[in-house]
């Protein structure tokens, strides 16, 4: 996982992953940040905090604004295991792509503030 994601990019899964035994504890190991989505204050306070402290460690070399974008829900109520990495891999393209579209919007902007 580490090398498969961008970087300054966070992982965020719901924590019932954290209770899939190996998945879980290599999840927990590669650092994603697990929230209850039944919780949603919670949920939202743990995104709030992850947020704060990547604006402390980029505030040295960046001043601005942090980027996040909501991705949709996706179903998996029903799904069979053979579909899981068909899943994981339309669902890593969808978060890797989203990345390079929100870093490429910003560079336009930060080209047109020059």
């Amino acid at each position: 996982m580490l090398e498969v994601m961008p970087e300054r990019c966070v992982t965020i899964a719901k924590k019932e992953l954290l209770y899939l035994g190996p998945v879980g504890l290599a999840c927990w190991v590669c650092g994603l940040i697990f929230i209850d989505r039944k919780k949603k204050k919670a949920a939202m306070d743990i995104m709030e905090h992850v947020a704060q402290i990547m604006r402390q460690e980029d505030v040295s070399e960046h001043w601005g604004n942090c980027t996040i974008r909501i991705l949709p829900k996706i179903e998996t109520q029903g799904l069979g295991l053979e579909k899981a990495i068909a899943l994981a891999e339309s669902t890593r393209k969808l978060m890797q792509n989203t990345f390079y579209e929100i870093s490429e919007e910003l560079c336009v902007e930060k080209e047109m503030r020059k």
